[in-house]
């Protein structure tokens, strides 16, 4: 599954002090929204299903992990926000 991190930058300002910092945030999109194949063939439901799977990976953090799909969710969470930031890091060099 493909991917693209959004990032969000929100600014936390401190208490008593002139400076604040930058808390970088990532949202998760599909690289294709909808798939007009699927659609016109009738199956409504699987040309939006890319989207909607990459858009779980950030809508919801820290799932329960008692079940093999949360187990799943979670590990595609963590290799996301890592591969995102440090794929900014390396960008950003």
């Amino acid at each position: 599954m493909k991917v693209k991190g959004i990032a969000y930058d929100i600014p936390i300002i401190g208490y008593r002090v002139p400076n604040g910092v930058l808390l970088r945030l990532w949202q998760a999109e599909a690289t294709e929204g909808f798939d007009f194949q699927d659609f016109n063939r009738g199956d409504f439901y699987g040309a939006v299903e890319q989207k909607v799977e990459a858009e779980n990976i950030t809508k919801v953090l820290y799932p329960n992990d008692n079940t093999m799909a949360g187990k799943r969710l979670r590990l595609q969470q963590q290799y996301f926000m890592v591969s995102c930031s440090i794929q900014d890091l390396v960008y950003n060099q």
